[in-house]
């Protein structure tokens, strides 16, 4: 609850009877984002957590108040009209992975993009729902098709990858995403390397929790082609 956060910039203090408490926190909005408010719980039993917020409605709130979510897979952040469905628990997300300890946490910036709004910070709650997934990912194949091509010609990778829970994303050479296709595959196209000779790609898998699988990887050639175009 306010005012247990911790904060950057200016907040004004308020009361009303729909803030959590009777009381909450008031700052303006701005393009650039100078005030935040942080609520860092310590989780004391590691798993997935329904998040929830409370603050109270009046005239000239943020339309897209940005609560930005800090968890074991990363970040996520939800934009919360605060001109509606105040004065309750506001669920924002649900089964958020958390670590135990501080780690995870909620922040509230006023870097909307609106013009004269004001932005409320009043309390935040983080409700278990299951078990933490420590699983991560688990690739059984990788494949390269053509296995020679030249140079800067497409190579389509294919990766059977499966996960205890579901696969998030697939990554080749830690910068392009493949696509999920059929079951357990993803497949998409990465450009061959333009230097003659032998090549690797690498593919690392990860869930909805943040588990990276083990890399896996898969080799082609680079060749002179010598035909109609002459390559």
């Amino acid at each position: 609850d306010e005012p247990g956060f911790t904060s950057t910039g200016n907040w004004w203090p308020a009361s009303t009877a729909t803030a959590y408490n009777g009381n909450y926190r008031l700052t303006g909005t701005t393009s650039n984002q100078n005030a935040t408010a942080t609520w860092r719980p310590s989780i004391k039993t590691p798993g997935c957590y329904d998040v929830f917020i409370w603050y109270p409605v009046a005239a000239n709130r943020s339309a897209a108040a940005p609560f930005t979510i800090q968890h074991r897979g990363g970040t996520t952040t939800v934009h919360v009209d605060q001109n509606a469905d105040g004065g309750q628990w506001l669920r924002i997300a649900s089964g958020v992975p958390f670590d135990a300890g501080t780690a995870g946490c909620v922040t509230l910036g006023n870097g909307t993009g609106e013009t004269g709004k004001s932005l409320v910070a009043d309390a935040v709650k983080f409700d278990y729902v299951s078990p933490l997934d420590l699983t991560p990912p688990q690739v059984y194949s990788v494949s390269t098709s053509p296995a020679i091509v030249a140079a800067g010609d497409s190579i389509t990778v294919t990766v059977d990858v499966e996960d205890n829970v579901a696969v998030e994303s697939v990554t080749v050479n830690d910068a392009i995403s493949l696509q999920k296709s059929t079951g357990d595959i993803w497949t998409g196209s990465i450009p061959a390397n333009l230097a003659l000779g032998p090549h690797t790609v690498t593919v690392v898998a990860r869930d909805a929790f943040g588990n990276l699988s083990e890399t896996a990887q898969a080799g082609y050639l680079t060749a002179a082609v010598v035909g109609v175009t002459n390559r």
